[in-house]
């Protein structure tokens, strides 16, 4: 994706199963930020538990061995 700015509202599952073999949890893209490193980051939301929150680096987001985006909204 050329402008990072197109990552908010983005769903995305990381790559691989779980222990029991089910589709990995969505995250949903809420805000862009740079980190005190200099590195651009995502903040993350579970769809299944707003509750539950984490950051990613951009670069670590867009690697397909690590996620992949929602093409879907189911």
């Amino acid at each position: 994706m050329s402008d990072r700015k197109d990552l908010i509202g983005r769903s995305f599952r990381a790559t691989g199963k779980t222990f029991q073999s089910l589709p990995t949890a969505t995250w949903t893209v809420t805000t862009l930020f740079t980190g005190q490193d200099g590195l651009a980051y995502v903040r993350l939301v579970n769809d299944g538990d707003r509750s539950r929150i984490k950051s990613v680096s951009v670069s670590a987001l867009t690697d397909q061995r690590l996620f992949v985006m929602r093409t879907d909204r189911g």
